[in-house]
């Protein structure tokens, strides 16, 4: 039964330990990802859920915060809230982005945004986003698109 099997299984990783810094999970499914997001029950959603997956999970609840967890830590994918007070989600990006200049380094990131607003996709993108999803999230699609996005690193 799908309930009698551990979470990581059930989503399909079944890498049980951290890899070491600066290196990639054993496991091309797992992944190391920094949650950015400034709503408390919506930060706690999608890290239970990534956890569950299977994934290593940071979190951060500002735009200023991100970009501290992305000096101190790898990760492979960030999930980057648009809306938040102080430095929003399109400026950590391009700060991110800058540094990765001096890094030659990439890592995706995944724009989510309540506003579905005309010309708000372009504005992600060209602040530096691989792809941009509309809250709420449907966690079908964050999954899917996860694993596609991870694919291709």
């Amino acid at each position: 039964m799908p309930g009698d099997r551990p979470a990581s299984e059930q989503w399909g990783c079944a890498q049980a330990e951290p890899a070491a810094a600066g290196t990639a999970p054993v496991d091309r499914d797992c992944w190391r990802v920094l949650v950015v997001e400034d709503v408390p029950s919506q930060q706690k959603l999608l890290v239970t859920v990534l956890k569950k997956a299977g994934h290593f999970v940071s979190s951060a609840d500002s735009g200023h915060q991100a970009l501290e967890r992305f000096h101190q830590q790898s990760f492979d994918i960030i999930l980057m809230d648009v809306q938040m007070p102080g430095m929003n989600g399109l400026d950590a990006m391009r700060a991110i982005r800058e540094s990765e200049k001096e890094t030659e380094t990439h890592v995706v990131i995944v724009a989510i945004t309540a506003h579905a607003l005309n010309g708000d996709e372009e504005k992600c993108l060209e602040a530096g986003a691989d792809s941009y999803l509309r809250k709420p999230v449907r966690l079908v699609e964050l999954m899917g698109l996860l694993k596609q996005l991870a694919g291709n690193r």
